[in-house]
């Protein structure tokens, strides 16, 4: 990619929610490790890139007091860390759904004039699911609905592996959290920054080999970590875990505006 295509390309995360969680239950099969348990923070989060084509968000976040563990969460609404970024959400330009899970797709309807993009395989597999099928694999059906309707509309538009969305902003096939899970190579004007998403939900699982306990292919994940890393090694640029709280301290990041805003480049 050539610098002047990345000239001007901002890179914000935002952080919607913190939520303490153990590591046995966010690790697969955590008691083999004979180490003990511990608690730690997990972010969830949605990022943004300010491109001269407009903003393009990777993933919406969700509304948190849907779920049980909201009370032991500290949370803000989406919509409000939007305005903090001074992001108008019916001036979206775009929007790139890594994988069509809750807590990364529940506020598509947010952003009525976006083009929404998300990998083929990732759309069929949840399309051709019943009701009961998506609840158990992390999906919520008026979500999916939601996506359908942008797609009645015109404002969809399905990928097959590797696609540039617009200059600089690269969707990149990693299945294996589920079956069409997309990371996001985005070339900032400080560098690029790969955005794994959940193909990689926290540090351990690319420093130590530790899997997370939701897949739908481990073996597959396995695959997608190890290409990433060589994605990353080779374009020179860090990997932003989907999930982990530590990305500020171990990227060239700084805070933004406020604290639950993380500019990544």
């Amino acid at each position: 990619m050539a610098a002047q295509e990345a000239r001007g390309v901002r890179l914000w995360q935002g952080v919607y929610a913190d939520r303490s969680e153990t590591k046995s239950h966010a690790f697969h099969d955590f008691a083999s490790l004979g180490i003990p348990d511990e608690r730690f923070s997990m972010h969830y989060s949605f990022w943004a890139a300010f491109h001269e084509q407009g903003v393009f968000l990777v993933d919406t976040g969700f509304f948190v007091p849907d779920m049980y563990w909201a009370p032991q969460a500290q949370w803000r609404p989406v919509p409000a860390v939007l305005a903090a970024m001074g992001i108008d959400p019916e001036q979206v330009a775009g929007v790139i759904l890594t994988h069509y899970h809750f807590d990364h797709a529940g506020h598509v309807e947010l952003f009525p004039r976006a083009t929404l993009f998300a990998q083929r395989r990732e759309h069929e597999h949840w399309a051709s699911a019943v009701e009961q099928e998506l609840r158990s694999g992390f999906v919520e059906p008026r979500h999916l609905a939601a996506i359908q309707a942008a797609d009645a509309e015109g404002r969809l538009v399905l990928v097959d592996g590797t696609a540039e969305v617009v200059p600089g902003i690269t969707m990149v096939l990693a299945p294996g959290h589920t079956p069409g899970q997309s990371a996001v190579l985005v070339r900032t004007a400080s560098g690029p920054r790969l955005l794994a998403s959940d193909a990689i939900h926290l540090y351990e699982q690319l420093d130590l080999g530790w899997r997370f306990f939701a897949h739908t292919d481990a073996e597959q994940s396995d695959r997608t970590i190890a290409s990433l890393r060589e994605l990353s090694e080779r374009e020179g640029a860090p990997l932003v875990p989907g999930h982990d709280s530590r990305v500020m301290q171990r990227l060239p990041a700084r805070t933004g505006p406020t604290d639950f805003i993380v500019e990544l480049g």
